[in-house]
């Protein structure tokens, strides 16, 4: 176990193998496991209000999961969002906010972080 962090009542582990490993707090169980990274995990990040998940590796990348914890999909981890950042391995990771549109991120050995904010694109219709 390398980080851990808890959304609702789920305990996310970020491991050395690069997995995420979601438990219950109720019961202790194992629901989830996901291989998420290629390299360590060195943060978990969750956003409360929207159920997202960030995930920060030593492999140069960011993640973002949504889980579902409700009716019919009980324990589903869905990838949302991923942010490579070449040759820097992340160290930390954090949302700005509740609802996980924006978040930041650092790396090894590098003074500046990285800031990020997730909009939502509209559908554009197309008509015959």
């Amino acid at each position: 176990i390398n980080c851990i962090n808890v959304l609702r009542k789920q305990v996310i582990v970020g491991t050395f193998l690069g997995q995420m490993l979601f438990y219950s707090t109720v019961t202790g169980q194992l629901m989830v496991e996901v291989n998420a990274h290629v390299r360590q995990i060195n943060a978990i990040a969750v956003a409360p209000e929207s159920a997202y998940v960030m995930s920060a590796s030593e492999d140069s990348v960011v993640r973002i999961w949504k889980l579902h914890t409700r009716k019919p999909d009980v324990y589903r981890v869905e990838w949302r969002h991923s942010e490579v950042l070449e040759n820097m391995p992340l160290m930390g990771a954090q949302f700005t906010n509740g609802r996980g549109s924006a978040f930041v991120v650092a790396a090894y050995d590098y003074a500046k972080l990285f800031f990020y904010r997730i909009v939502k694109k509209p559908v554009s219709s197309t008509r015959d």
